[in-house]
């Protein structure tokens, strides 16, 4: 069965709504519940076309301004979080931008991804995190180049995920590490640029 743009669409909203009234918590449930109310079967409505309602939801609930600013604040202490583990590091780590993070989507749950290219052990990196007050979780994570260690930090609005990968690895950046799938990414260096 073939679904029009605006079922599809119409699924998105509701996914949408969903997050921001908190009735679903990951933009996963949120599209199964819609979809199941809309009988959408096979056929789902992306992440990128959910977020984009998302996002006007948000404007139209703050306003304009009072949302731009919001998502700003949440681009410079993504940007002061990577900046000063790379400074407390002396050099040793390379952060690089992942899918939303790079493309800089705040809107929705979920952490945003953030690989981090370096020698330094795990144990090292949640060290770093420590003496910059952040509050740390590790998980490992198995990836199509194999086993990871990932650290969420948490501040206020913002989520973080960042994934050690060690340089001996030879991980590609510009491919998803589950499906090898191209993705976007994005430098520190774009972060402030992006930041003006």
């Amino acid at each position: 069965m073939t679904h029009r743009v605006t079922d599809l669409d119409r699924a998105a909203r509701l996914a949408a709504g969903f997050i921001h009234t908190g009735r679903a918590g990951s933009l996963h449930e949120a599209i199964s519940i819609a979809c199941e109310e809309n009988s959408l079967d096979g056929q789902r409505p992306g992440a990128g076309r959910v977020r984009q309602h998302l996002q006007l939801m948000a404007m139209q609930a703050m306003g304009e301004a009072a949302y731009r600013e919001a998502h700003a604040a949440l681009e410079r202490s993504l940007e002061e979080l990577l900046t000063g583990l790379v400074e407390l590091s002396g050099g040793q780590i390379r952060p690089l931008l992942v899918g939303r993070a790079a493309e800089g989507l705040t809107d929705g749950p979920g952490a945003l991804h953030v690989r981090l290219y370096t020698t330094l052990s795990v144990a090292e990196l949640a060290a770093l995190l420590e003496d910059l007050e952040c509050e740390v979780e590790l998980e490992t994570v198995d990836t199509a180049v194999g086993r990871l260690n990932r650290l969420y930090v948490v501040d206020d609005e913002l989520v973080v995920a960042l994934t050690r990968c060690p340089v001996d690895m030879h991980i590609p950046e510009d491919a998803d590490m589950f499906s090898g799938r191209p993705l976007r990414t994005a430098t520190l260096e774009d972060l402030r640029a992006r930041l003006g």
